[in-house]
């Protein structure tokens, strides 16, 4: 037999199915509670049967003592119509109406109300392009210099040489000490030998020092000849952020079909005098 309620107080005792709330109303329920006679229900609670459960919406107990549904779009993803923001809606209720369900395109893009769609806007596009360009330019030059240190081939000795500024300034101290001692171009330069990429050395000479700062130089040249040739191209294609831009540069040390394996053999004795120089850290 179901409990009746006078003023909101039980007329008997005993137990009573109850419509559960959250401290915000909504219904998260229901529970057998039991009631003595002369009490009243726990907090947050209510006798009166809950509506029945409807997609898309919560059901809640509102100011006026009713259920009634409420939106709910808590976890989905909204965007402002002013600027594109993703935001995530945490509270119940409609959708704002500065805010759209439809993700913008781009920066290129403005939302129009009266279509109810994001619609492309001839100067922030242009706009939006440029600064596309801009920026794969600056992967490009990026790229090109994350080249500089991945080597030279010289053909005389058939061995990698490692490149970069460093390895310049290492290679014109040696020539100017070389031109200082007074040696032919194709003497070997006492005490010294020249680590190549292989984990292997070479006697140096100033011919020598002279092919690897020279094929430096013309593997520099030929990077920025095909970095500014790669931005040329860029600036063609309708989407840059899509170019790819890590195509026909100078082959450098094991890369695609160059990879140099070091000779297996036993270590050859290095005199006591001489010094090794250790361009980099293949050693």
């Amino acid at each position: 037999m179901a409990i009746e309620f006078k003023n909101g107080f039980a007329t008997e005792s005993g137990l009573v199915t109850v419509y559960n709330v959250n401290s915000n109303g909504e219904y998260i329920g229901t529970s057998e509670e039991w009631v003595s006679a002369g009490t009243g229900l726990p907090a947050n609670c209510y006798i009166e049967k809950a509506l029945n459960p409807r997609k898309g919406y919560a059901i809640v107990r509102n100011s006026s003592d009713k259920w009634e549904y409420i939106e709910d779009h808590r976890g989905e993803k909204v965007y402002s119509k002013e600027d594109g923001t993703e935001t995530t809606i945490q509270t119940l209720g409609p959708i704002p109406d500065t805010h759209t369900t439809l993700p913008r395109p781009s920066s290129a893009y403005t939302f129009d109300n009266k279509k109810n769609e994001w619609a492309l806007n001839d100067a922030l596009a242009k706009d939006h392009l440029t600064k596309q360009q801009e920026a794969v330019w600056e992967q490009i030059k990026a790229y090109r210099a994350s080249r500089a240190k991945l080597g030279v081939h010289i053909k005389s000795v058939d061995k990698w040489f490692e490149t970069g500024e460093e390895e310049k300034i290492k290679i014109l101290g040696l020539l100017a000490l070389v031109d200082r001692m007074g040696l032919p171009s194709d003497a070997t330069v006492p005490g010294f030998d020249w680590a190549t990429m292989d984990n292997t050395t070479v006697p140096v000479t100033k011919d020598l020092l002279l092919e690897i700062i020279t094929e430096m130089a013309k593997a520099e040249n030929a990077d920025h000849l095909v970095s500014w040739e790669h931005h040329q191209e860029m600036l063609k294609v309708e989407d840059p952020t899509t170019y790819d831009y890590k195509t026909h540069w100078v082959p450098r040390f094991n890369e695609s079909g160059i990879t140099v394996k070091p000779k297996v053999r036993p270590p050859e004795p290095t005199p006591a005098s001489a010094t090794t120089i250790k361009p980099g850290a293949h050693q």
